[in-house]
C-alpha cells in the first residue's frame, strides 16, 4: 500500500512540475517580446520628434530671407522721390529784393525768382541812370545766362517789341525776364548773368553787365 501512494504523489508533482514550466515559460517569451518591441517605439517616437522640429524650422525659414535686390531697388526709388524738394514745390515764387548799382548809373533790382513746370521767370526792374541808352540783353537770347549749378543753362527767351532790353536816358524798365525749361530736381543753386560780353565796372558803356546769384534753392 505505501508503494502504490508514492507512485501516486510521483505522478501529482510532476504535473505540478509541468504547470510551473509552462507559466515560466510564458513568462520569459512575453518579457522577450516586450523588450523587442520598445525600441522601435522609441525609434517611432524620436522620428515623429524629429519630424516637428524640421516642420517648426521650415515655418520660421520664411521669416529670415531678405528681399531681393529688385525690391530694396524700388525702395530707395520711393524714398528718393518722397525727399525731392523742388519737384515737389513747383510752382514755387522766391521773394528777392536785391539790389545793384552799376559804375555808369544803371540801377538793376532783382524783385523775385518764380519756378514753374515749363518756365522759369525772373522779375527785374531797372532805372537808366547813364547819360545814354543802355542795353540789358545786347545780342538777344544770348546776352543772358541763366545756370544752376549742376550746369544746365536755361535759354532766354527775348520779348519781341524790346528784342535787345534797351532803356532810354532817365527811363524805367519793369517786367519778367522769361527761361524755358523747369529747375532741375538736383539744382540748389541759380547763376544769372547779364550781358556776359559785357562791362561791369565801367563808367561810360551802353552794355552794363551784372551777376546774381541765389544759393538756397533747397531751403
Amino acid at each position: 500500500m505505501k508503494k502504490k501512494s508514492s507512485r501516486v504523489g510521483k505522478k501529482v508533482l510532476s504535473k505540478r512540475f509541468q504547470k510551473n514550466m509552462v507559466v515560466c515559460l510564458a513568462s520569459i517569451a512575453f518579457l522577450s517580446a516586450c523588450s523587442n518591441s520598445s525600441p522601435q517605439e522609441e525609434v517611432t517616437a524620436t522620428e515623429n520628434e524629429t519630424s516637428v522640429e524640421q516642420e517648426v524650422i521650415s515655418d520660421e525659414e520664411p521669416s529670415n530671407v531678405e528681399p531681393t535686390n529688385e525690391e530694396s531697388h524700388n525702395e530707395d526709388i520711393e524714398i528718393e522721390e518722397k525727399v525731392d524738394p523742388v519737384k515737389s514745390e513747383l510752382p514755387r515764387t522766391i521773394e528777392i529784393d536785391e539790389q545793384f548799382i552799376h559804375n555808369n548809373g544803371t540801377v538793376l533790382t532783382i524783385e523775385s525768382i518764380h519756378l514753374g513746370e515749363e518756365f522759369i521767370t525772373i522779375d527785374i526792374q531797372a532805372i537808366n541812370g547813364a547819360n545814354n541808352n543802355v542795353y540789358l540783353s545786347w545780342g538777344g537770347k544770348n546776352a543772358l545766362v541763366l545756370q544752376d549749378d549742376t550746369g544746365v543753362t536755361y535759354p532766354f527767351l527775348p520779348p519781341e517789341d524790346n528784342y535787345n532790353l534797351e532803356i532810354k536816358i532817365g527811363e524805367r524798365l519793369s517786367g519778367s525776364l522769361i527761361f524755358g525749361g523747369r529747375i532741375k530736381e538736383q539744382a540748389t543753386s541759380l547763376k544769372l548773368i547779364i550781358n556776359p560780353n559785357g562791362y561791369e565796372d565801367r563808367d561810360s558803356t551802353d552794355f552794363p553787365s551784372f551777376t546774381f546769384e541765389y544759393n538756397n534753392l533747397q531751403d
